[in-house]
């Protein structure tokens, strides 16, 4: 079961944070399994669904910067918009790809836009399809909003 990409079972790691059990309880009260179609958005509650799915992810991400990100390597995310929503979706892609993510950045050097080449190298080169399709995305997301 998942909604705004939290699934209940594969995010089980989620679950320290108070928001994760207001999130489902909010979902089972709404009897989504039964009244929500497949893709459903949430109705009424999408609003307060996605505050606290922002809410849950933004303790995730800080959680794994800093137990992945070592020296100026925030500074690095910090100082480029597309390494933000770079390292933002990595969070939602799970802790191990995190890890390999933040090893890149944490490696890379040069000017800012080597060290974003260095760090979405490690993403659009994977070993998962679904990993190099998503940065092969974000690069034309970055292309179409003219992120430089």
């Amino acid at each position: 079961e998942t909604m705004f990409g939290l699934d209940r079972k594969a995010g089980a790691q989620l679950a320290v944070y108070p928001e994760w059990k207001q999130f489902w309880d909010m979902i089972d009260k709404a009897n989504a399994r039964i009244n929500w179609k497949h893709y459903s958005l949430g109705g009424a509650l999408n609003a307060p669904l996605k505050d606290l799915a922002g809410r849950i992810m933004y303790q995730w991400f800080n959680r794994l910067t800093a137990k992945y990100l070592i020296g100026n390597s925030i500074d690095k995310i910090a100082a480029d918009d597309r390494l933000v929503i770079h390292f933002s979706y990595a969070s939602w892609n799970g802790e191990g790809w995190f890890k390999k993510f933040a090893a890149a950045l944490n490696a890379a050097k040069g000017t800012r836009e080597q060290i974003f080449q260095t760090a979405l190298k490690a993403r659009t080169e994977a070993s998962s399809l679904a990993i190099r399709n998503a940065g092969a995305k974000m690069m034309k997301l970055f292309v179409t909003l003219n992120m430089k």
